[in-house]
């Protein structure tokens, strides 16, 4: 059961991004084909291919930059899993505590925290450490046996705190605000502020973004 949602989810992902690509290790040549061209990349954990036709090379090539340059930076803002993304530095600091963001993080938080409201919270990316306990890591990690009651009750109660995460704008600049609880475990020593993977909603926003680009260059 836990691996058939793991590959649900992973080629729910695959699917979101096969409009639009970026290379955020390396990119390949562009090709010729059928009148366009096309460019594939490795993109967010994502095989995924930019094609175009109707348009100049010169024209092609400056929209995949584009593209790339776009997707690079929303992945260096949004992963949970690079250390110097704002979601990452977010979920490192201490509960109450007040860190910088991006606008691209910013308006994807702000984005969430609409869904959250839009779906009473069933859309809630406040679930960063229930996921872990069943696999859901960047590692891909499959659990052997399901994890202890006491870590999903308390997970579960952390996640419901998401509504309580604070963001702004103060002179051009963006922050969030985390919530002041925490969560602490028996027989564990380590207390648990709560923390974002945006990973459900990400891929999505980019795809509406790159779709964007597409309308614009015609």
């Amino acid at each position: 059961m836990i691996y058939n949602r793991f590959m649900k989810k992973f080629l729910a992902g695959l699917a979101a991004v096969s409009v639009a690509a970026l290379s955020l290790l390396c990119a390949c040549n562009t090709e010729e084909e059928n009148g366009g061209f096309k460019r594939s990349f490795f993109a967010m954990s994502t095989y995924a291919t930019l094609a175009a036709d109707k348009i100049e090379e010169a024209d092609f090539n400056a929209l995949a930059d584009e593209v790339r340059t776009f997707l690079y930076a929303a992945d260096s803002s949004l992963s949970a899993s690079v250390p110097a993304s704002y979601v990452y530095k977010f979920n490192n600091a201490a509960a109450g505590e007040t860190v910088a963001l991006d606008e691209i993080s910013y308006e994807v938080l702000s984005l969430a925290k609409d869904m959250y409201v839009e779906t009473d919270g069933y859309f809630n990316p406040a679930v960063y450490y229930s996921k872990n306990l069943y696999g859901f890591t960047a590692q891909g990690e499959t659990p052997t046996t399901l994890p202890e009651e006491k870590y999903v009750t308390a997970f579960k109660e952390l996640s419901e705190h998401f509504s309580e995460v604070e963001i702004f704008e103060l002179d051009g600049a963006y922050y969030a605000t985390k919530p002041d609880f925490t969560a602490k475990i028996e027989d564990d020593e380590r207390e648990y502020s709560l923390a974002l993977d945006l990973g459900g909603i990400a891929k999505g926003w980019c795809v509406d973004k790159v779709n964007q680009m597409l309308t614009d260059a015609g």
